[in-house]
């Protein structure tokens, strides 16, 4: 554990940057169907706010970079 992160691992001086399915399409030069896709899959983790889905970028990166 770092100093910057609490007992449950959340790191304060990164904190998420949220993105919607289209933002992140356009991101990286896909369709919104492709995120979708790789959503459904469990490629790319996703999380619900009320009806929203949004995508945190920094993991979004990670992931892509494979």
């Amino acid at each position: 554990m770092t100093e910057t992160a609490d007992a449950a691992g959340t790191d304060y001086e990164n904190p998420p940057v949220w993105r919607t399915i289209p933002q992140v399409a356009a991101h990286y030069g896909m369709g919104a169907s492709t995120i979708r896709r790789y959503i459904a899959q469990g490629i790319l983790p996703a999380h619900r706010f009320a009806r929203n889905v949004r995508l945190d970028l920094r993991e979004v990166d990670r992931l892509m970079k494979r």
